[in-house]
């Protein structure tokens, strides 16, 4: 994975995890639902990002870096809220879309991590 840059392409940035834990024995239905929810998160950052972008910079005191980090966690951290509260509601369309695909909630539950959920849909 290419690590995230800021604005200008210079050093990389807080970047959200794209892998999250589940819980030993997380069904594929709860593993949809976070991935979902990470999603919504991640769509919502890129469009704080996005928006800041378009604000002018200037000022009479010029911005650093530890600014710009800062900004990057902020939106971050409301974007994970935003995502929480399903304050757009994309994660629960697309779980509705997703879980469809699914089998019955009698599957045997799937271990604790995202890459082997993802390796285990590809076998």
């Amino acid at each position: 994975m290419i690590p995230p840059t800021n604005n200008r392409g210079a050093a990389p940035v807080f970047s959200p995890a794209l892998e999250f834990n589940l819980p030993p024995g997380a069904t594929p239905r709860e593993a949809l639902r976070a991935a979902t929810r990470e999603f919504e998160s991640l769509f919502v950052a890129h469009l704080l990002r996005e928006m800041r972008r378009t604000v002018p910079q200037g000022g009479l005191i010029p911005q650093g870096a530890g600014e710009e980090i800062f900004r990057d966690m902020l939106d971050q951290a409301l974007a994970r809220q935003a995502a929480e509260r399903s304050l757009l509601g994309l994660a629960d369309l697309l779980y509705d879309q997703f879980a469809r695909q699914l089998p019955d909630q009698g599957t045997p539950a799937v271990s604790g991590n995202a890459r082997e959920l993802r390796d285990a849909h590809r076998e």
